[in-house]
C-alpha cells in the first residue's frame, strides 16, 4: 500500500489525502484526494457525516473546482451535477428534490450566466417554471404552473427584457371520469345452463334465451368459446352478465377478459 498523508520538504500536502474528522475516537471521513505542492488537484470525493455517505465527487484544478461535479443528499439520491469552469457552472447543470424527481434545468455560457431553456419543477415532477435567456435578458414568455400541470400565469417579455404583457389564470381541478353504475339486476340466466324452453343450445348458430319471467332476453347468431359468447347484432350497446362485460359494436358483441364459467 503506497504511503498517504504525506508532506514534501518544504511542508505542504503531497500525494493521496484522507482527511478526518478531528476530536473524534472514531475515523470518520471527511475528504479525501490528491494534493500537489499543497493544492488539490484531480478527483476529490466528500462525505456525509456518517463518513461513508458521498456528499460531492469533483474535480479541482489548482484547488479550485473545475471539471464535472456531482452532489448528494444524505440519503444518496443525487441533489445536483453539472461542471464547473473558473468557479462558474458551465454548460447544462441540473438540481433534483431529494425524491429524486427533477427540480431545475438549466444552461450556462461561458461566463456562467443562464442561457437558452431554463426550467423549474415542482417535486411531483410537473414543470413549475419556465422562460428563456438571451445575453442576460429574459425573452418571451415566463410560463407559471400549478402544481397539477395548469397554466398559473405568462408574462410576456419584449426583446428589450421589458414586460410587454402578463395574464393570470384560475386553478383548474384535474376531473376524474367515474364510472357510471350499470343495473344488471335482471341479467341473463347463467349460460352454463341457458334456459331455451326445450330448444337445443347451438354453440355456433341462433339461439333465443329467456328469462325467469320466460320473456325472451336475448336472441341472435351466437358462438360459445372458452372467454365466453360472442353475440351478432345491429344495435350498439354494453350489456353486463354474471358480472361480465360485454361490449357490443356495431355488429358484434366482444367479452373483455371474464370467463363465464
Amino acid at each position: 500500500m503506497s504511503a498517504q498523508n504525506l508532506k514534501n520538504k518544504e511542508g505542504k500536502k503531497t500525494g493521496k489525502w484522507i482527511v478526518y474528522k478531528s476530536g473524534s475516537s472514531k475515523k470518520i471521513k471527511v475528504e479525501e484526494g490528491v494534493f500537489v505542492n499543497g493544492r488539490k488537484e484531480g478527483q476529490w470525493l466528500k462525505y456525509h457525516k456518517d463518513g461513508k455517505t458521498i456528499k460531492l465527487s469533483g474535480s479541482y484544478l489548482n484547488n479550485r473546482p473545475d471539471g464535472d461535479f456531482i452532489r448528494y443528499y444524505e440519503n444518496g439520491v443525487i441533489k445536483e451535477k453539472g461542471s464547473f469552469s473558473k468557479e462558474n457552472y458551465k454548460g447544462e447543470y441540473i438540481r433534483y428534490h431529494p425524491n429524486g424527481n427533477t427540480a431545475y434545468i438549466g444552461n450556462y455560457n461561458n461566463s456562467g450566466d443562464e442561457t437558452g431553456l431554463i426550467q423549474f419543477f415542482h417535486k411531483n415532477g410537473n414543470l413549475e417554471l419556465e422562460y428563456t435567456v438571451k445575453n442576460k435578458i429574459i425573452t418571451g414568455n415566463l410560463n407559471r404552473y400549478f402544481e397539477n400541470g395548469n397554466l398559473q400565469s405568462t408574462i410576456t417579455f419584449s426583446s428589450s427584457g421589458k414586460i410587454s404583457s402578463t395574464k393570470t389564470f384560475a386553478k383548474k381541478e384535474v376531473v376524474v371520469n367515474t364510472p357510471i353504475p350499470v343495473d344488471n339486476s335482471d341479467a341473463l340466466p347463467n349460460l352454463k345452463n341457458p334456459k331455451t324452453k326445450g330448444i337445443k343450445f347451438l354453440s355456433l348458430g341462433y339461439n333465443k334465451v329467456y328469462n325467469e319471467n320466460d320473456e325472451i332476453w336475448m336472441d341472435g347468431i351466437s358462438k360459445m368459446a372458452n372467454y365466453g359468447m360472442v353475440k351478432y347484432i345491429s344495435t350498439t350497446e354494453m350489456v353486463f352478465y354474471n358480472e361480465c362485460l360485454f361490449i357490443e359494436t356495431e355488429n358484434t358483441i366482444q367479452m373483455d377478459n371474464y370467463k363465464l364459467f
